[in-house]
């Protein structure tokens, strides 16, 4: 690996435990999925990183990157000692972020990520999605799948979402989702739903998962012709 590379992937079996920041100090993408790395301070200074992916390490400590302000692309997936998401609450630059199979439940810290696009925070420990009422660039994706999320009427605004999983949640009432125009892909497999009349008018609604639901009459979809 040449100090001048933008790219790199490390591999399991040749990861160090210290990253030498003297290699890495151009990259722009970084790839430390499937390792054993669970410190990340000598990241700290890499401020050329556009796209970091720790999926599926030993990291649990997040403060090392509260300065890799050209972040744009964040994987922690699978990181089970990650609860504390804070030192990300400045990487406004952020615009795909995956926390799935974390033990993240505090989503305070990403209030004021406005250029998030993709959020991924399925099979976590979030109840609470009030903190992302104002993320109105929220389009490309949102997996609330396998948590314990109850209330959706925080993403009652989030007109540009085009993609929402639901499915294994607790929720209930999907009225709030009427406003949601650009929706095409909705999951709502084994929640607690029983009324798709909010649906109605949601014109652009192609994938529609109703699996294992308390959902008995879909005659008021009949207009949704993409379905």
């Amino acid at each position: 690996m040449q100090n001048t590379s933008s790219r790199a992937r490390i591999k399991p079996d040749s990861v160090p435990r210290e990253l030498r920041p003297s290699v890495l100090q151009n990259l722009s993408t970084l790839d430390l999925s499937s390792n054993q790395v669970s410190d990340v301070s000598p990241l700290k200074d890499l401020r050329s990183l556009s796209d970091l992916k720790l999926n599926g390490t030993r990291v649990s400590d997040l403060s090392p990157l509260k300065d890799l302000k050209n972040l744009s692309s964040l994987e922690l997936s699978q990181n089970y000692g990650v609860i504390d998401i804070s030192p990300l609450k400045d990487l406004r630059n952020l615009s795909d972020l995956d926390l799935s199979r974390t033990r993240v439940s505090d989503l305070s810290p990403l209030k004021d990520l406005k250029n998030l696009s993709v959020l991924n925070l399925s099979a976590t420990q979030v109840t609470d999605v009030s903190p992302l009422k104002d993320l109105k660039n929220l389009s490309t994706l949102l997996d609330l799948g396998n948590t314990s999320v109850s209330d959706v009427s925080p993403l009652k605004d989030l007109g540009n979402l085009q993609t929402l999983f639901l499915a294994f949640t607790k929720v209930s009432d999907i009225s709030p989702l009427q406003r949601l125009q650009n929706l095409s892909e909705l999951d709502l497999t084994s929640t607690q739903v029983s009324d798709v009349s909010p649906l109605k008018d949601l014109k652009h609604l192609s994938s529609l998962f109703l699996n294992g639901t308390k959902v008995s009459d879909v005659s008021s979809l009949k207009n949704i012709e993409n379905l």
